[in-house]
């Protein structure tokens, strides 16, 4: 499912089991909650997995995601990676 989308640079994606940052060129527009598919090419980005130069197609919408409720140390921790987070500021 899609947490956050950058037209034409990146696109942020969560299941289950995890999320992950995929660069991509693709400009088609996704919203928070689309379902995609991916294919791209795995590697290490500056924090964490990536999949790069990849292209994605949208197949379906999932529930609206609740961002994970967290706090500025934990944020600083690094353990929340391309997911949806709400902080209070």
């Amino acid at each position: 499912m899609v947490t956050l989308q950058r037209p034409g640079k990146a696109l942020f994606i969560r299941d289950a089991t995890a999320n992950i940052q995929i660069l991509t060129r693709q400009t088609t527009q996704v919203h928070v909650s689309d379902r995609v598919n991916v294919v791209g090419y795995p590697a290490v980005g500056e924090y964490t997995r990536i999949l790069d130069d990849a292209i994605f197609e949208k197949f379906g919408t999932a529930p609206t995601p609740v961002p994970l409720q967290v706090t500025a140390k934990q944020v600083l921790g690094g353990d929340y990676n391309a997911d949806l987070l709400k902080i209070e500021g």
